[in-house]
């Protein structure tokens, strides 16, 4: 964590945002969620497991939400064990209340995983698309065979491989 987040070079996008700006509000954010977790008396868990999820690009925002709640219901005065079935899957947090355990699993709001990939694609195409001059418009329906970065895209059920044809004319 030390190099990815705080070193000379960093790789993690929480120490790329030290680096241009020490005082951007999520590096503090996240330091004082950090600092909450592993101070709180009613807060158990694994700071390794903890420390992996941090550094891991997808991992990252759900496990800030998943410290958010912990401190919260920790702070209601639950007793709380987050990963409480770590190395298996299970809820993200267990909240203990009069001896009466509640699971928990924390979801975060955001774009879907469908589509943030067809984002993915058309940014791809128009990336694609821009490094040619011009007058024509263009517009697109991602659909579900499409992925980001896949050079063998074709549409199926369309009739033949016209989008693959139309960027490799575009290189």
């Amino acid at each position: 964590m030390e190099v990815e987040v705080l070193g000379q070079n960093p790789s993690h996008w929480l120490g790329l945002w030290q680096k241009k700006n020490s005082n951007n509000i999520w590096v503090k954010y996240t330091e004082g969620l950090t600092r909450a977790i592993l101070t709180n008396k009613n807060i158990s868990l694994d700071s390794e497991g903890l420390a992996k999820k941090l550094r891991s690009p997808t991992d990252c925002v759900s496990t800030l939400a998943e410290m958010e709640s912990a401190i919260f219901l920790a702070d209601k005065g639950f007793t709380v064990t987050l990963e409480p079935t770590a190395p298996l899957e299970g809820p993200d947090l267990r909240a203990d209340w009069d001896g009466v355990p509640y699971f928990v699993e924390v979801r975060t709001v955001g774009f879907s995983e469908d589509e943030d990939r067809g984002d993915s694609v058309t940014n791809e195409i128009f990336a694609t698309l821009n490094t040619t001059p011009s007058r024509y418009r263009v517009t697109l329906t991602v659909g579900v065979d499409y992925e980001p970065r896949f050079r063998q895209a074709e549409t199926r059920n369309r009739g033949g491989p016209h989008f693959a044809q139309c960027s490799e004319r575009l290189r």
